[in-house]
């Protein structure tokens, strides 16, 4: 119960199996995604993971569609298991967080950052 609400409200935690598929629709989308590149053994990671939840969580259900808004997905990788995308994405440090929007990226950052700047991140996906 507790994931289909996630996914309702757009977050999306990705596996290995399914990502490469995923990405693609990730790719080829016109919706905003947020790409959380992490790793089990990151400290920073375990911190920015679920604040990016609470976040987009919050974000999806203040979205008003008729506006034009669209609710923003979360998708996770796990870069030790997903060497190959965090190298295509020019990961090098974790936790790095690429905002996708129409296939293109956006914006990006790496490391853990205050919830008003990746406010400001969420915004730029609905512009």
């Amino acid at each position: 119960m507790l994931l289909q609400n996630l996914r309702k409200l757009g977050v999306t935690n990705i596996i290995l199996r399914q990502f490469h598929t995923s990405i693609r629709q990730v790719l080829e989308s016109k919706e905003p995604f947020i790409v959380n590149f992490h790793a089990s053994w990151c400290g920073p990671c375990r911190i920015l993971e679920p604040r990016l939840e609470k976040l987009i969580a919050e974000y999806n259900k203040d979205v008003k569609t008729s506006s034009g808004d669209q609710h923003i997905t979360l998708a996770k990788v796990d870069v030790d298991k997903m060497n190959e995308l965090s190298i295509q994405y020019n990961v090098t440090a974790v936790p790095t967080v690429v905002a996708i929007k129409n296939g293109k990226e956006i914006n990006r950052f790496t490391g853990l950052i205050d919830e008003d700047r990746i406010q400001t991140i969420f915004d730029q996906l609905n512009r």
